[in-house]
């Protein structure tokens, strides 16, 4: 078990922006998230003193949030904040993701991972 933050930005006019004080569905959401990590490693031996590993890892979060994507696209109305009406559905097309329609996946929270190489010295003879 493990624990993590997170702060969703966005390119917004050339400026990278935080997404969470722009509530772009219209709600709060929190900074940190308990994580789960699931993977497998691998080492082998180059040399006496040289091994190589790899490592994949999946870490299954607590929120759906760490994209700033979970729910339903907010009314119109309720983003006051052109920043937040513009990330919120930067579509050309507003009309294909009317309010209300699915933003994102609610029964999925949030999941990532991590692919690492790793190239180990022994620094002592035996």
């Amino acid at each position: 078990m493990g624990f993590a933050t997170y702060n969703p930005k966005a390119n917004y006019n050339g400026t990278l922006v935080a997404l969470r004080p722009l509530k772009t569905e219209g709600q709060d959401y929190g900074k940190a998230t308990f994580i789960m990590p699931f993977g497998f490693g691998m080492r082998f031996g180059l040399t006496k003193q040289t091994r190589i590993g790899f490592e994949a890892t999946c870490f299954k979060t607590f929120t759906d949030f760490m994209d700033d994507v979970s729910g339903f696209y907010p009314a119109l109305g309720s983003l006051s904040d052109p920043a937040a009406q513009y990330l919120s559905n930067p579509s050309k097309s507003p009309e294909l993701f009317p309010p209300g329609s699915r933003r994102g996946d609610l029964n999925q929270k949030d999941t990532y991972y991590r692919l690492s190489v790793s190239l180990i010295f022994n620094l002592k003879r035996r």
